[in-house]
């Protein structure tokens, strides 16, 4: 069927886990009273512990509690302590997996079609970096350091630099799958931090710290999605040379963000890292907001 259908969405793996036996002390129906047994009360499991919730569930009295009280009826009647039990501990359950979105498919349907991983090419080395847990991102860069060498620059699920323990899986799986000849290097991406300082003139009643808030907002999520359209798979993937595969931070678009902001009529002075001009990221470096400035 893989070979038919080489992308299939996989369906939600719930993680079975066997709840603790249920326990409760032993439980004389005919007295209302514990059994015990030497000084100490017996104890059942199973059926017939939830016997015993339901006796007590049943003989509890209506509207003898308050209603809708976080302590649970103990403002009113001491909680009873078995002798015998002073605690209790329940696993957290784990492992599973949630179920893969329609969007997220369609995205490796079209990264799949529309970049044809065959004989170690750019794309190849890009599948081979994502399928390593922790790595979200790669820059391929063919070569590098000349001819017969290879430069995977890599980065997480969130855009930020991937761990040097990812960075040490991602290079040993495609030591596994590659060609035989390219020396490869795998390397986490690098970071540009970015300052944004804006003097701007506001509506009567915006606030300078309400634009703040939401020009960070748009120039992280602007800097988010140059990052991913440059390690994601714009054409310029192929490139041979570091300097070839630098991008930019526009000016202008930050502006643009600025002035979309509600309560914003214009700006007196903006400054990008201090600066007026387009701001140029290197290939292997990812831009990560670093500071907003607003007054």
């Amino acid at each position: 069927m893989s070979g038919i259908f080489p992308i299939v969405q996989p369906e939600a793996a719930a993680e079975p886990r066997r709840l603790p036996l249920c326990k409760e002390a032993a439980w004389d129906f005919e007295k209302g009273t514990p059994v015990f047994s030497g000084g100490k009360p017996l104890v059942v499991s199973g059926a017939e512990a939830v016997k015993v919730w339901i006796w007590k569930t049943l003989m509890t009295a209506r509207f003898h509690f308050s209603v809708y009280s976080w302590d649970y009826g103990s403002e009113v009647e001491s909680l009873r302590n078995y002798s015998g039990v002073s605690d209790f501990t329940n696993s957290a359950a784990d492992g599973g997996a949630d179920p893969e979105t329609d969007g997220a498919l369609l995205g490796r349907y079209l990264e799949r079609m529309r970049k044809p991983a065959t004989s170690g090419n750019p794309w190849h080395y890009q599948r081979w970096a994502k399928e390593v847990e922790g790595i979200g991102a790669a820059r391929i860069v063919s070569k590098w350091n000349g001819p017969g060498t290879v430069k995977v620059i890599v980065a997480d699920q969130d855009l930020q630099p991937a761990t040097a323990a990812a960075v040490s899986a991602c290079a040993a799986h495609i030591e596994e799958e590659r060609p035989i000849g390219p020396s490869v290097t795998v390397e986490a991406a690098k970071t540009l931090e970015v300052t944004v300082e804006a003097s701007v003139t506001l509506e009567s009643g915006a606030g300078a710290s309400t634009v703040r808030a939401a020009l960070e907002e748009a120039v992280t999520e602007y800097l988010r999605a140059t990052a991913a359209s440059a390690f994601g798979g714009s054409v310029d993937l192929q490139f041979e040379a570091m300097d070839a595969g630098a991008y930019s931070l526009l000016f202008n678009r930050v502006a643009f963000l600025l002035l979309s902001i509600p309560g914003v009529v214009d700006y007196t002075a903006l400054a990008l890292n201090g600066g007026t001009e387009n701001l140029t990221i290197p290939a292997d470096t990812l831009p990560v907001l670093k500071e907003v400035r607003v007054v």
